[in-house]
This record gives structure tokens, sequence and C-alpha cells, in this order.
């Protein structure tokens, strides 16, 4: 992706006050030179990325240079012009908030200290001086973003870590129906299978009865016959 461009760039740009390099524009709108300390809050200059914006509406406006400074060649790429609607501000300058140098911001095109625009308050610190204990990081907004395990205002209380236990999900009404209507078929035919079974084993057991009667009776009838036809 694209850089930001060296200071050269900035200095030999934002300078002359063009549509390559300016800090804004005036009533009249013509196009502000930047003072020696402000180059760098003006048109950005960037170096590398792509060979023209990737931004849609701003493919004819913008520029890359190469210019050579004690045998030093720079690239400088800048954008200008007006994006959307006439309420946005002008594309392409060095946004607020920039740093333009130590303990220095961009703020409307020009370089300032950061300090009347931050809060003077620091984080929690312990006994030793340490901010956060030691044990965390002091964000901007000057409160304590605590390590892992550690807790309070200042990081300075110990939180037990605990892991969950793992739960097993309920069967849903939807589920336990769905149980209820696979079971069933599966009990109505164990059931008629063990009826037919039973009722197949009485079947039988009766026709071994009734034939051995029915032997018994046959036999006798011919002994009978037999002792009759001695005598």
């Amino acid at each position: 992706g694209g850089l930001a461009a060296d200071r050269q760039c900035f200095e030999q740009f934002n300078s002359k006050g063009s549509i390559n390099g300016h800090c804004g524009r005036d009533s009249n709108e013509h196009y502000i030179k930047c003072e020696p300390e402000n180059v760098q809050c003006g048109t950005l200059q960037c170096k590398e990325g792509e060979r023209q914006p990737v931004n849609d509406g701003i493919d004819q406006l913008y520029s890359s240079t190469v210019i050579s400074i004690k045998g030093t060649e720079y690239t400088c790429k800048a954008t200008s012009g007006q994006v959307g609607a006439n309420e946005y501000p002008e594309h392409g300058l060095v946004k607020d908030g920039t740093p333009c140098g130590t303990d220095l911001i961009c703020l409307n095109q020009t370089c300032v200290s950061i300090f009347p625009h931050v809060d003077s308050t620091k984080c929690p610190t312990d006994s030793q001086g340490k901010e956060c204990s030691g044990r965390g990081v002091c964000t901007n907004t000057n409160r304590c973003f605590c390590d892992m395990g550690w807790g309070g205002v200042d990081c300075s209380l110990v939180v037990l870590l605990t892991t969950p236990l793992p739960t097993e999900a309920l069967p849903t009404a939807e589920n336990t129906i769905k149980m209820e209507k696979k079971e069933t078929p599966y009990e109505n035919y164990h059931g008629s299978n063990t009826v037919f079974l039973v009722g197949v084993l009485m079947s039988v057991v009766g026709f071994v009865f009734v034939a051995f009667t029915l032997m018994a009776l046959c036999y006798r009838s011919n002994t009978i016959t037999t002792t009759n036809t001695h005598a």
C-alpha cells in the first residue's frame, strides 16, 4: 500500500500553494501556501502504492512527480479537489490529529502542540510509581487495560480465571416427540410377535397332545381286538 512521502516532497510542493501542494484555500478559492513549520499539515504527499488513486471520482485529480535533490530521487504523489457534496472537506489534505513532529499534531492545516488537546491526568500507579501496576497498558482515555488474570482500576487485583464446564444440550420437545414416534411402532411390533409366537407354540402343543391321544386310542382298540380273537 501507499506510504507517506519523504519530508522533501512536503517541503517542495506544499510551500508553493498550487494544486499539487497547499494548505487549503482562502475565501477566494485560491490555494494557500504552507508556512515552513506547517508543510507536513498541508496536502498529503505519498509514495509507493497504486499508480493512481483507488477512490471513485478523483481519477483525474492526482499527480505523480519524481524530484531530484542533491542526487537523490523522491517520488511524490498527491490528490486534490472536491469529492462529493461541498460540505465535505478538501480532498487530499492531511487529517487533523496527524503527528507533524515530537509532541506536535496537525490541526486545521497548522502544526500545533499536542498538550492542550490531551488530558493531563495519567493512569493509576502502584506504590512504586508504575502505571497500571506494570500489569497492563494505559489507554488514551487514561484507563488501565489489564493483562489477563489481573483487574481493578490499577490492575493490582488477581482475577481467577474459570473455564466453564461443557453442558449437554437438553432434548427439545420436538426431539422427544420424534423419539416417541420411532419407539411406538417398535413396541407394537414386538408385542404382536410375542402373541403370535405364543399362539403358534400353543397350537403345536395342542396338536401333539391330540396326536398322542389318537395314537393311544388306536393302540388300545387294536389290543382289545387281538385279545378277543385269541379268546
